[in-house]
């Protein structure tokens, strides 16, 4: 056999060891996202019970909310930086 030809790797898989350590951090449930090895968006859940998972659904989306509205406006402030030394640029 050629010792040459490499191996496929093992596709990564999250341990659950550490979502067994999430969950007994948490007082009820966890929502995690990672970004596996092809960029995909991986969820993991765990919920203690339904009043759990309504919960953290709805924290999730104020925050999904929240979030968007901070990365807009970081983006609006970065173009706003820019176009203002852009001006300068031109006014000597």
């Amino acid at each position: 056999m050629n010792q040459n030809i490499m191996k496929p790797e093992k596709p990564f898989e999250f341990p659950k060891s550490l979502l067994n350590q999430i969950d007994e951090c948490s007082a009820g449930g966890f929502l995690l996202f990672v970004i596996n090895q092809q960029g995909q968006v991986e969820p993991f859940v765990g919920f203690g019970s339904e009043v759990a998972a309504r919960s953290i659904i709805s924290y999730s989306e104020d925050f999904s909310k929240a979030f968007r509205e901070a990365n807009v406006q970081g983006l609006l402030d970065s173009m706003s930086e820019q176009l203002e030394e852009g001006d300068e640029d031109f006014t000597d």
